[in-house]
């Protein structure tokens, strides 16, 4: 089949861009039957085939025809402008022959990867993170930093022990093509002694100190960025945390400068700097950045390690940072995503070295809450928890501007990407049903609108920053948190990839997703791969085998952006729960902890179809059938609510009791389980539907008397299951009562972080679902 995707590449910066990497996952219809990438090309608005890259992210059922495919390209677009390019497949033009036949990255004999973008080159692997790295300079190779030492993590516990990662333990190159590779690497921190050498125990091995890192280097072709995502993450226990910086040596520069600024163009430079003085920008809150020089103590110049310091007092309005230092071969400039919402960071340069503070040591608050006078004395990682920070390395000439440096720095914090019309999503059946934004429900698409308004507000006024916190919501008061109930990373996804905005990716998908993964997740011990749900500092409760777990966020956020920790954090949650429930293990018992992992087994199957997530998926659907009755529609057993009047509370059997079960049918075509839906609908429609206002019956657990009650919410958890079932039975009373409640709530916007993902989880789809029913309808009338 041949196909050409139109893909707009559009650029909000008052700057212009050039040859700037865009990565973007796009979806493939299952009827193309796509297994190849050799016949893909992207063709510029000229018609003109340009070097791209392809990968595979995800697979339709059988296993071989590609879902969603990663697109790689470098675009060139004008202030606040966009650009069209063409996404091709099944249709022959001649590729460019640097795309056919050159690899950034390649592997050495001794073991090391090798990466070479044309502008700089370094090593990978051989003992260091990163060493011997040199820029192309007058047609020749000279060392970018020092090349004595090399660039390097640096971690301080408490109690004062040093620790460096150590050599890793795993090292593969992931993606590698002709415009980008990233090569990842996996280890130990370790130990060192005050004479700088390896701490070893008795049998002569390297001490671990109870923390791993997990490093993504991402380079680009002709470019001279160097995209680093660093993960520490507590392997065997409880860790205190002092500091944890990322530094690059000048030690054997002889002339040094440096340069600070942020989006605004306010600019620190200093020609020259003293050896007891640095030059930095210092982020205290999300509301308070300082900027300027500090004098260093003795212990900074000496091993570079510090427990406080006295910040300079000049406090500066910005977002976007970014730190340069300057010497007469190269000038290299950081910076550090999310640098103001995941608070405290700081960016400094001195005489002999940059430095990156991902957990600095200077701040007294570290992970403190202080809107619930919540103090920690330490960045505190409990087993399983990890913290990722990612940021910028560029190698440029001696003397580039301070605005070429800030407009490098923005692009960084900006990224484009290359998007197809939103009916391509919507229409290709890999997010299920999803109408792009219409007009044609227009008090829907506003209270989607003051949905999102509520909660970034919610995040202003409530504080819900650092590096903890930043992308989760407040749960039932200040320092207890939310958790992303019910996926925020979903909701996020799902709004913008129809249209609704890209401030659903940039402040509601991405934020949580990178949140989840580090802090919501366990990611190590006992409770690998289990969830922690709603609780005080997000996870001092032992994670659980059951509800709260949001896998489908994170596949969709994966294949659109193709972030490798979101997969390996959605295989790694699946692969324990489907090896749990498959041996037998005791799920939570509830009818959330019985259906929730339905949905989570099946979203990675259709992701990654493995058998394995199909059969515990159908395994726990199987329990879920035999404990309702055909005819009434309730539940028995541990799916029974005993304590409300009707035996179950509405708001969780929409979402996500039916909407498991429709996954399930649209995976399998089971019929039972398509039987099942029609029963729970017409048990709704019978006992829980307000005839007065013609809604839904909100019934919870927690209620008590005969009050009936109502809320929004309900409305649009309920009401996309009962369509679903008018699709399978035709039942008229189902589709008229359905239309009725989102007829009398589509207007009432959500009102916090756990309303929002309990609105739009599954009522994201409502609006493909009535002009679905509707076509139904006039379908059967036509026949009669």
């Amino acid at each position: 089949m041949q196909q050409r995707i139109p893909l707009t590449v559009s650029n909000m910066l008052p700057v212009e861009r050039k040859q700037e990497p865009v990565a973007s996952g796009v979806p493939i219809p299952e009827e193309c039957g796509l297994q190849d990438l050799s016949g893909l090309q992207v063709q510029d608005a000229s018609g003109k085939s340009i070097i791209a890259q392809f990968t595979p992210l995800a697979w339709w059922q059988d296993g071989v025809s590609i879902k969603w495919v990663l697109v790689q390209f470098l675009a060139d677009t004008g202030i606040k402008g966009s650009s069209k390019y063409e996404l091709l497949y099944g249709i022959q033009a001649h590729k460019p022959e640097e795309q056919q036949n050159t690899c950034i990255a390649s592997l050495h004999p001794e073991g090391s990867v090798r990466i070479d973008t044309g502008v700089w080159r370094c090593q990978v692997g051989g003992g260091r993170i990163l060493d011997m790295i040199e820029i192309y300079r007058d047609g020749g190779w000279e060392p970018a930093a020092s090349p004595s030492s090399a660039p390097s993590f640096q971690l301080k516990l408490a109690g004062g022990r040093v620790c460096v990662p150590g050599r890793p333990q795993q090292m593969e190159i992931e993606r590698n093509g002709p415009l980008s590779a990233i090569i990842r690497l996996q280890g130990d921190y370790i130990v060192k002694d005050e004479i700088d050498k390896d701490l070893t125990d008795l049998t002569g091995k390297q001490v671990p100190s109870g923390l791993t890192y997990d490093i993504r280097l991402e380079a680009y072709h002709r470019r001279s960025e160097l995209r680093i995502t660093h993960r520490l993450l507590a392997s065997l226990g409880h860790v205190d945390v002092e500091d944890l910086s990322f530094e690059v040596p000048f030690t054997e520069a002889r002339e040094f400068g440096c340069a600070a600024g942020n989006e605004n163009g306010a600019v620190s430079e200093s020609e020259s700097i003293l050896p007891a003085e640095a030059l930095g920008v210092y982020q205290l809150s999300e509301q308070e950045t300082r900027m300027g020089k500090r004098q260093l103590a003795e212990q900074e110049t000496r091993d570079g390690v510090r427990e406080s310091a006295t910040l300079p007092p000049a406090r500066e309005e910005g977002v976007v940072w970014w730190m340069a230092a300057r010497t007469p071969r190269v000038t290299v400039m950081t910076t550090v995503k999310h640098f103001t919402e995941k608070y405290p960071k700081s960016l400094e340069a001195a005489s002999a070295w940059l430095r990156i503070g991902l957990l600095p040591g200077w701040n007294e608050d570290r992970d403190s809450f202080l809107p619930a006078d919540q103090r920690e004395d330490y960045y505190v990682l409990r087993q399983g928890e990890s913290r990722t920070h990612e940021f910028l390395l560029s190698f440029d000439r001696a003397k580039v501007s301070a605005d070429f440096l800030r407009k490098q720095a923005v692009s960084f914090h900006s990224p484009m990407h290359a998007l197809a019309p939103w009916s391509w999503y919507a229409d290709s059946g890999a997010l299920g049903d999803l109408l792009p934004r219409t007009d044609q429900f227009a008090k829907y698409e506003q209270a989607v609108d003051e949905s999102l308004a509520v909660y970034l507000q919610r995040r202003e006024t409530m504080h819900l920053y650092g590096d903890r916190n930043f992308g989760d919501d407040q749960y039932t008061g200040p320092g207890s948190w939310n958790n992303g109930e019910y996926d925020y990373g979903h909701v996020g996804m799902l709004h913008f990839l129809r249209g609704a905005g890209v401030s659903w990716f940039d402040q509601v998908a991405m934020p949580y997703i990178h949140h989840m993964m580090d802090i919501d997740v366990c990611g190590a011990g006992p409770g690998l791969g289990k969830v922690h749900q709603h609780t005080e500092k997000h996870n001092s409760e032992a994670p659980k085998l059951g509800s709260h777990a949001w896998i489908r966020g994170l596949t969709e956020y994966y294949c659109f952006t193709g972030d490798g920790f979101a997969r390996d954090t959605a295989v790694m949650i699946a692969d324990r729960w489907s090896q749990d429930i498959l041996s037998g293990e005791k799920l939570e018992s509830t009818e959330r902890g019985m259906t929730w992992p339905v949905i989570s087994m099946l979203a990675m199957y259709h992701t990654f179809p493995r058998a394995r997530y199909l059969e515990a998926a159908a395994k726990l659907v199987d329990q879920v059938l035999d404990m309702q009755d055909p005819v009434e529609g309730n539940f028995t057993g541990s799916m029974d609510r005993p304590t409300t009047k009707d035996r179950w509370g509405t708001f969780v059997i929409g979402s996500p009791v039916m909407e498991s079960l429709i996954m399930y049918v649209q995976t399998t075509n089971d019929e039972r389980a398509r039987h099942a839906v029609v029963a729970i609908a017409r048990r709704l429609a019978r006992l829980n539907w307000l005839e007065d206002i013609g809604a839904w019956e909100y019934t919870h657990s927690m209620l008590s008397g005969q009050d009936r009650i109502h809320n929004a919410k309900t409305d649009k958890m309920v009401t996309p299951g009962v369509l679903y079932a008018y699709l399978f039975s035709g039942d008229e009373e189902l589709l008229d009562k359905a239309l009725q409640a989102f007829t009398y709530s589509e207007h009432i916007p959500s009102r916090n972080g756990k309303d929002l993902g309990q609105t739009y989880c599954f009522g994201i789809r409502i609006p493909a679902l009535i002009l679905k029913c509707k076509e139904h309808r006039m379908q059967i009338s036509g026949r009669k």
